[in-house]
């Protein structure tokens, strides 16, 4: 398959279809996410819809938990109890209705500077509106290049 191609919707391969991309699960992988979105249709639809509570979401989680159903419906509803309790959503929602950017949070230069990737730009995001970046493996922050 040819490398991606970055655009301002998405990161989308050329020459695949719009049907392509929407299935981009196997059919175990579509059934598993099924199954966990219904077993937690009410915690889902109480939230607002994001990356929180996307099919790649819950297919880390059940990834995570080896598939098992139970363990992933209870690790999730862990993750949301936890997400309320730090406030996650709140810093979330101050930071897109503030427009903030890496560069102007507090102390953002320096967050920069140790994290293992680099914003493309902050206006390309996916389908879901979260900005694209590109992540560096095997990065250290310690070493100067």
């Amino acid at each position: 398959m040819p490398p991606p191609v970055l655009t301002a919707g998405g990161v989308v391969p050329e020459g695949v279809t719009a049907e392509e991309l929407a299935c981009r699960f196997n059919p175990d992988e579509q059934e598993a996410i099924s199954i966990v979105r219904e077993r937690l249709s009410k915690e889902i639809e109480s939230r607002p819809k994001n990356a929180v509570t996307s099919d790649r979401r819950l297919l880390r989680f059940l990834r995570k938990n080896n598939f098992d159903v139970d363990r992933t419906v209870l690790t999730y509803l862990d993750h949301l109890e936890w997400r309320k309790k730090e406030k996650v959503d709140a810093m979330h929602d101050h930071i897109i209705e503030k427009q903030l950017t890496p560069l102007t949070i507090p102390h953002g230069k320096r967050v920069i500077g140790l994290l293992p990737q680099v914003p493309c730009h902050y206006e390309y995001t996916d389908r879901f509106g979260n900005p694209l970046s590109i992540e560096y493996y095997g990065f250290n922050p310690g070493v100067q290049t």
